[in-house]
Order: structure tokens, then C-alpha cells, then sequence
């Protein structure tokens, strides 16, 4: 179970940034195969205690400790879920985003355990890009990055 611990609002803020930067980067990423016409990234997804479906991968996030999972159902049109396990001792600075051209979804703070699940409905036969960020305690250095696409 995720347990966010209390920070600054500067640091908040902070954080917010880079994620918003990180998941700006993977929407750029994706949409590049987006029709001209694809109006401004917005945010349909929300964020579950836990991702349903089957567990289909696993990633490890360079230079640390953090993997990704990748969960995928086939309800509500095909859910796509993400979760970001840091797997050492202690809370972590986490920040996750899963998004495709126009959607998306995220979740960031300092957690015990996990971020996630970071989740999207109506992906079935559609692609999704998962950005996951491991920051030092203060947010203010990227320990590892990680970004993957997954085609349902």
C-alpha cells in the first residue's frame, strides 16, 4: 500500500514540474504518429490502489533499484495499468506516467512502497507510453529514467 509522507509546497511544486516535463515527453513521444488534428494532451486517466488484469512485463529502471509493471485487462475497453515498485528499504521520491497522444495519467510523491497504479480505459488496440522517474529525496536529481511503449 502506497504511503505518501508530507513535503514542501516548493518541493511539490518542483516535482510537479518534472513530471509534468516527463509526461509532456512521452505524449511528444507518442504523438508523432497522431493526426494532425489530435487536440492538447488531457488528463482522462486516474490513479488505483492496485492495477487489475494480467501482469504482462516487467522493467527495470536503470541505475536503481525500481522496476515497472505493466498490467493489462480487457475491461472498460481495454485498461492499461502501471505500477512502480522501488524495491529497497524506506520511502522513495517516485514520479509515473502512463500516456497515449491525447491522455494520460500520472502519479508522483514520496512513497513507501509504490506509485501507482497509473491507469487508462479504452486502450484496446492502442499504444501507450510509460515514463517512470526515481529522484534523489530532495527531487532535485534524476537517479534513473525509464520509458517504455506497449501496444495492446
Amino acid at each position: 500500500m502506497s504511503t505518501q509522507t508530507d513535503h514542501t509546497p516548493r518541493f511539490g511544486r518542483r516535482l510537479l514540474a518534472a513530471v509534468t516535463t516527463a509526461g509532456l515527453a512521452v505524449a511528444g513521444l507518442l504523438a508523432s504518429s497522431a493526426p494532425a488534428s489530435a487536440g492538447p494532451l488531457e488528463q482522462h486517466g486516474q490513479i488505483v490502489k492496485q492495477c487489475a488484469g494480467i501482469k504482462k512485463n516487467t522493467y527495470a529502471v536503470p541505475g536503481t533499484t525500481a522496476t515497472i509493471q505493466y498490467w493489462y485487462s480487457s475491461n472498460n475497453g481495454g485498461t492499461a495499468c502501471a505500477m512502480l515498485y522501488d524495491n529497497k528499504a524506506g520511502s522513495s521520491n517516485l514520479g509515473l506516467n502512463i500516456a497515449t497522444s491525447s491522455v494520460y495519467s500520472y502519479d508522483h510523491g514520496i512513497y513507501e512502497y509504490y506509485a501507482g497504479g497509473v491507469q487508462l480505459t479504452n486502450m484496446r488496440g492502442k499504444c501507450v507510453g510509460i515514463a517512470a522517474n526515481v529522484y534523489n529525496r530532495a527531487g532535485d536529481r534524476v537517479l534513473g529514467y525509464r520509458h517504455v511503449t506497449v501496444c495492446n
